[in-house]
């Protein structure tokens, strides 16, 4: 109810905790549409990977300070491929001096930052590996918050 007058500013706590998958995605799109329009949008958010579909501006707290961070310098995209001969893949990526890591049994996983996505399907293609198929996922928020808090990036 509170977007029906199209407000300028939106403060929202937690605003897809408990929804269903679709009721989320409908809730994401929007407020996407919303920022498109112009409407400044405030989220309160623990979870870092719908942080990571609604903006690339994000704030932590950390020791009574908050800290600015802008997520288009650290987000990026991890691949993982679904190949027909892991064995042969990994030959094959390897030769061409590619880097990858095993996921599952018959899974490469790969960042954007490493090697372009286009790069990993002609080489794939080109040895004559089928590839099954490709998902994608976005990886900024946890990753800074990581660097942040902890000290480290889980890769």
């Amino acid at each position: 109810m509170v977007i029906l007058n199209k407000p300028k500013l939106l403060l929202m706590d937690e605003p897809l905790n408990g929804l269903d998958p679709t009721s989320a995605i409908n809730m994401r799109e929007i407020l996407l549409e919303l920022a498109a329009e112009g409407t400044t949008i405030i989220v309160s958010s623990h979870n870092l990977d719908e942080i990571d579909r609604l903006t690339n501006t994000i704030y932590f707290m950390k020791d009574g300070e908050i800290l600015q961070e802008s997520l288009e310098q650290f987000a990026t995209k991890e691949y993982y491929v679904s190949i027909s001969d892991l064995q042969k893949a990994q030959h094959v990526l390897a030769e061409h001096h590619i880097s990858f890591e095993t996921y599952y049994d018959s899974q490469i996983k790969f960042m954007e930052t490493d090697v372009a996505l286009q790069t990993v399907i002609d080489t794939l293609n080109k040895a004559n590996i089928v590839i099954e198929e490709i998902e994608s996922e976005r990886v900024g928020a946890e990753r800074r918050y990581r660097e942040l808090f902890e000290g480290n990036v889980h890769t």
